[in-house]
């Protein structure tokens, strides 16, 4: 079974991202892996939104939105082509308080395709 959750309080912001640095959800040295690190031990030093994904309770995927229009996404590569990527996109346009992140990116090769087909970038 495939579930997205957003975190919406202190304790699930540092949750979520130990989960997904003990799922290594984030290329080393990339801006995502030292956010995670830095939040997970005080969420309020860079409160960001935070969504995670699971697959029968394996966090797979992690999306996190900076300054309401800078997005990380991060799915394992096992896990990819499956939808995940898009359920955290969407799991973040219903939870934030406005219109889902339009136009800026940050990502591996590829990512400016799936943020084109998901409706981020035009």
């Amino acid at each position: 079974m495939i579930r997205t959750y957003f975190a919406k309080t202190d304790n699930e912001v540092m949750k979520f991202c130990d989960l997904a640095l003990k799922n290594r959800l984030f290329v080393p040295g990339w801006m995502l892996s030292e956010w995670l690190v830095n939040v997970r031990k005080d969420p309020r030093v860079d409160f960001h939104n935070i969504a995670i994904c699971q697959v029968d309770g394996i966090t797979v995927g992690v999306s996190v939105v900076q300054d309401n229009d800078v997005i990380w996404i991060f799915v394992k590569k096992s896990y990819r082509h499956q939808g995940i990527g898009r359920r955290l996109i969407k799991c973040l346009d219903r939870n934030l308080p406005f219109s889902c992140i339009q136009g800026h990116y940050r990502g591996a090769p590829g990512s400016v395709d799936f943020f084109k087909k998901v409706g981020v970038l035009d």
